[in-house]
């Protein structure tokens, strides 16, 4: 059900509100409408700038792999993690920011799988496994 002018000027003139009253309620539904989440041109643009910082990130920790190994994947991963969460973070209180802190806080928590899955477990899992338990499996032999 939507309220609007007309329904608050009716209402005035029946006795049911005062014109303060209607004025008050004029008042809060602009201010409301003005912080009501809609999608604009700018949001879209946070929003393929995160998708771009997503797909390079996983890009380039994918390809650090083989540089840094697994500890230090990790680390970028965390360190990455970390610088998004807090950018986000101060980002959402701000006025107009909860659109660019939630893609900051949603880059950070992309950060996870990479950070997680590919962390090195698999090797030291691998080290500390029986001789020929998954060989056959994993081709490690």
């Amino acid at each position: 059900m939507q309220i609007g002018r007309t329904d608050l000027e009716i209402a005035v003139d029946q006795g049911v509100l005062s014109q303060e009253q209607a004025d008050k309620l004029l008042a809060l539904a602009a201010k409301r409408q003005t912080d009501w989440p809609r999608l604009t041109f700018e949001h879209l643009t946070y929003f393929l700038g995160g998708l771009v910082v997503i797909a390079a990130m996983g890009w380039f920790l994918t390809e650090a792999w083989n540089g840094m190994g697994g500890v230090g994947f990790l680390l970028a991963a965390v360190c990455y993690a970390g610088s998004f969460l807090w950018a986000g973070l101060i980002m959402w209180d701000r006025p107009g920011g909860r659109v660019p802190g939630g893609v900051l806080v949603t880059v950070a928590v992309c950060m996870t799988p990479p950070g997680r899955l590919r962390s090195g477990v698999d090797d030291w899992l691998l080290a500390a496994r029986p001789p020929g338990l998954l060989s056959p499996i994993l081709h490690t032999d």
